[in-house]
């Protein structure tokens, strides 16, 4: 970027979504005014974020979600802005899809971690192959909700993130979500292997309440991101 005719350039150090510092290094070629701009995350209303620059003070500023903060300094090379947006558990409610809920950490999604088979079908050739998708394990949960908010019934665990730098696959995802969940056995996959239309929440099921996990839904080749609500 240029400001006032001079170049500038801005390094960005982050492992978000999976967590919720970004450092900025900022690089002019001499020492200029001008402002920089962040967008305050839609889904961070916390008190507890912040910026800092070269390692201040945090400074509290009235953020506002889905606005923008303004810092206006003159700039040295090296200069560090850290900005921190804490991540929470949210809900989303579906009405018009059967009233069914996602599950939300910060900016993440989260869908059903289960197994998978590989089956080579359609058609591909040897040397490049064509594969479908099947589960291999059950999907066909509600989600057990008991309490007056989201932390009363999901449990977050941080794993540490992986060396490949492959966070979007089931092995390598640094954020999990625990629940609970009761299979619904009317509700199952259609002639096609499509997932049948969602029963309407809330939905009765007879069958015993089971730990499930969740998965960032970009980590999950086979998403059920939307899920049913137990009675």
């Amino acid at each position: 970027m240029v400001a006032k005719g001079t170049k500038v350039s801005i390094t960005e150090e982050t492992k978000n979504p999976f967590e919720d510092h970004v450092k900025f290094t900022i690089n002019p070629e001499k020492k200029v005014s001008f402002p920089l701009y962040l967008r305050v995350p839609s889904w961070c209303d916390n008190p507890a974020a912040f910026i800092k620059i070269n390692n201040g003070e945090k400074a509290m500023m009235g953020f506002i979600p889905g606005e923008y903060i303004k810092i206006e300094k003159t700039w040295e090379e090296g200069d560090v802005v850290t900005v921190g947006f804490p991540m929470k558990l949210s809900l989303r409610t579906w009405e018009a899809n059967k009233n069914s809920v996602s599950v939300d950490y910060g900016p993440l999604t989260f869908s059903l971690k289960m197994d998978e088979n590989y089956v080579q079908d359609g058609d591909g050739t040897e040397e490049w192959p064509a594969w479908s998708i099947y589960p291999a394990s059950p999907w066909n949960f509600g989600l057990v909700m008991n309490g007056a908010k989201p932390s009363d019934n999901f449990e977050v665990l941080k794993k540490a993130y992986p060396s490949n730098d492959m966070p979007f696959t089931q092995e390598g995802a640094p954020i999990e979500i625990k629940a609970k969940g009761k299979i619904i056995p009317e509700w199952g996959m259609d002639s096609t292997f499509l997932v049948e239309e969602l029963p309407l929440s809330p939905v009765v099921s007879d069958q015993p309440i089971e730990e499930i996990t969740l998965i960032p839904m970009g980590a999950a080749r086979l998403r059920i991101s939307s899920f049913p609500v137990i009675r």
